[in-house]
């Protein structure tokens, strides 16, 4: 078995990642963020489903505007 490089940890959120903290659930989001009803439907189903962390991608440097902090 091949030697795993050392990362360091980091946090998205309260999430840890790397630093030989267990693997993350994640996935990415399939819908227009522009369509904020749809991006948070499909949030919650992949919440439901056992995901830790969501990506979303922004296509247009405005997109963010829709997404409330």
């Amino acid at each position: 078995m091949a030697k795993r490089k050392k990362t360091r940890e980091i946090f998205i959120g309260n999430v840890p990642i790397g630093g030989g903290k267990p693997v993350v659930v994640q996935s990415m989001l399939k819908t227009n963020p522009e369509n904020l009803d749809e991006a948070l439907k499909q949030s919650l189903e992949l919440k439901r489903a056992g995901c830790e962390l969501i990506r979303i991608a922004l296509p247009y440097e405005d997109t963010y505007k829709v997404i409330p902090f």
